[in-house]
């Protein structure tokens, strides 16, 4: 009985999903990305097409008491970048004396701006830039051999630059 109960509701879906389809005029596929919508599931291949990034520019300007370090992002993705705790940068930075500083740091910790924040303000949206600095002390400019930025959006594109 309990068989019979379990074959009768699933022959009842499917029914019903033919249903819809046919009289809705709604595809199979329309079906299975509203679904995917519905639990919030993004495929990983379509995350690497979506969210994308690039260095677009990395300065190094002189202070007082060591050096600031300027890198800009671009957004180039179709995904909005909104949750600055889980948007990391890492700076490598080797020095003239062949030693190796590395420094790692949530946005949300760092000074940052956004470029072109014209339609969602204080979101990085597709085609934004997000700038951020380092304030680094006791490291002057003149010490500076390499920089090399690594930058990791919240859903888990990555750029370096």
């Amino acid at each position: 009985m309990g068989l019979s109960n379990s074959l009768s509701s699933a022959l009842l879906m499917v029914a019903m999903i033919q249903i819809f389809v046919i009289f809705g005029g709604i595809s199979v596929e329309k079906i299975s990305e509203l679904s995917k919508e519905m639990y919030g599931v993004v495929s990983i291949d379509m995350r690497l097409i979506m969210d994308r990034c690039s260095i677009v520019g990395i300065s190094i300007n002189p202070m007082p008491s060591g050096s600031i370090i300027y890198v800009n992002i671009s957004n180039n993705g179709s995904m909005q970048w909104w949750d600055y705790r889980k948007i990391f940068v890492i700076l490598d930075i080797l020095l003239t004396s062949g030693s190796k500083q590395s420094y790692f740091a949530s946005i949300a910790s760092l000074p940052y701006t956004l470029y072109g924040d014209t339609i969602n303000p204080g979101i990085v949206d597709p085609g934004e830039i997000l700038g951020v600095w380092y304030s680094l002390q006791g490291i002057y400019v003149d010490n500076i051999s390499k920089v090399r930025v690594i930058f990791s959006t919240q859903y888990g594109g990555v750029c370096i630059g």
